[in-house]
């Protein structure tokens, strides 16, 4: 959960959030790995304070009149997977991408797989 993330974010470091999803989920590719200890740890804490997070009707505004052409690409599960999905329908020129068998985190992990469907999509605008 959203709640449990920001627990697990506050308390403890990049190395051990990394130790933790590899328990539940497996060992990361290495690149993946790599990339994810190079995230800043006080970045993500701060994206997800109370503060911004309040602020979701107005993103979501924004992104409905949001007329570029976006990909939009969520884990199946993923606990927003039913937001992003509905805010993704209500966006006038958006795709919506579910990964099946994935939660938020695992979603970046399996961008590979994605690949043939992100060339289409670029191909396409």
């Amino acid at each position: 959960s959203l709640l449990e993330t920001s627990t697990q974010m506050a308390e403890n470091t990049i190395e051990q959030i990394v130790e933790m999803r590899e328990a539940a989920n497996g060992r990361m590719a290495d690149e993946v790995r790599n990339d994810f200890l190079a995230n800043d740890i006080l970045a993500i804490r701060a994206s997800l304070d109370p503060s911004i997070l309040d602020q979701e009707d107005l993103y979501k505004a924004k992104l409905k009149s949001f007329a570029k052409p976006t990909m939009m690409f969520v884990g199946a599960e993923d606990p927003r997977v039913d937001d992003i999905e509905s805010i993704s329908a209500e966006m006038p020129n958006a795709e919506f991408v579910s990964i099946q068998g994935r939660d938020h985190g695992g979603a970046m992990e399996a961008i590979i797989d994605l690949v043939p469907q992100i060339r289409q999509f670029l191909g396409a605008v």
